[in-house]
């Protein structure tokens, strides 16, 4: 079998990056609370905070899909069952940033919303299933895009949220936060939308061929079908964003000053 539940939250990837993640947002929160620019201090530490695993999944998550030889030789022949450690190691990150993720949203009033706790629970459920299921996981292969290179896209994303939560901090950077959303809607267009549906495409391929119990199956199958039309639901929002900063129109809720934006950020502030 798979890794036992007890030796998933023993692993070091998860102690260490619980503890550092909760250890680091708690001292930011102390700090950010002092800073009177600042009007979400808590929020606003929980977003510098998230940097830390979006970079690190998303350059390893890169670096595996893309330019690993070793990735693409050890799930050659089974993108299903097969094994290979540094993609188990990125799950195992994954895995202990949703576990933090899901209790600071919790308890933080700003991000504690419906859409934000469905996502960071699916996502850790899918994230177990992987470490647990088969010989010695399930569906690592895909893991590597869905938990890793796709989040490329949420590293400025990061960003989007500090200004949107604060706006006189936008106010104070304008450029910066522009640059910020420019980059934003680019990589998840790019990525999410542009791309994900051939990963996904070949996500059902192997796994309709592939024999595996269909209680593992269906629950991937599920979260894949659910997910990818959220990113096109959160394209389509970042669309309407860039055509309404395009053409200069003035969202309702007067966001920052800036141009229409309101549906990008909507799409933003879900997709975390």
């Amino acid at each position: 079998m798979g890794l036992s539940p007890w030796q998933i939250l023993a692993a070091a990837e998860v102690r260490y990056c619980i503890v550092t993640l909760f250890l680091l947002w708690i001292l930011l929160c102390l700090l950010f609370k002092r800073l009177p620019i600042l009007d979400k201090p808590l929020g606003s530490a929980h977003q510098v905070v998230v940097l830390l695993p979006f970079c690190y999944l998303a350059f390893q998550g890169s670096r595996l899909w893309l330019f690993d030889d070793g990735f693409a030789a050890a799930f050659a022949d089974d993108r299903v069952f097969g094994f290979y450690a540094p993609a188990q190691s990125l799950v195992l990150v994954f895995f202990g940033f949703q576990v933090w993720d899901l209790t600071v949203t919790l308890v933080t009033p700003e991000l504690c919303k419906p859409d934000a706790i469905i996502h960071h629970s699916v996502s850790g459920v899918l994230a177990l299933i992987g470490l647990s299921a088969g010989t010695s996981g399930f569906l690592l292969y895909y893991g590597a895009f869905f938990f890793g290179f796709s989040e490329v896209s949420s590293v400025p994303l990061a960003a989007v949220d500090i200004f949107r939560m604060n706006k006189r901090l936008a106010s104070a950077m304008p450029s910066v936060n522009e640059a910020c959303r420019v980059s934003f809607a680019a990589l998840f267009l790019g990525i999410r939308c542009a791309y994900w549906p051939f990963v996904a495409f070949d996500f059902w391929r192997q796994t309709l061929a592939s024999g595996a119990p269909f209680s593992l199956l269906s629950v991937w199958w599920a979260a894949n079908i659910g997910l990818t039309l959220l990113q096109y639901y959160w394209g389509m929002l970042i669309v309407k964003g860039i055509i309404k900063m395009v053409t200069g129109k003035k969202d309702s809720e007067g966001d920052a000053g800036s141009s229409g934006d309101g549906p990008l950020l909507e799409a933003g502030s879900t997709l975390q």
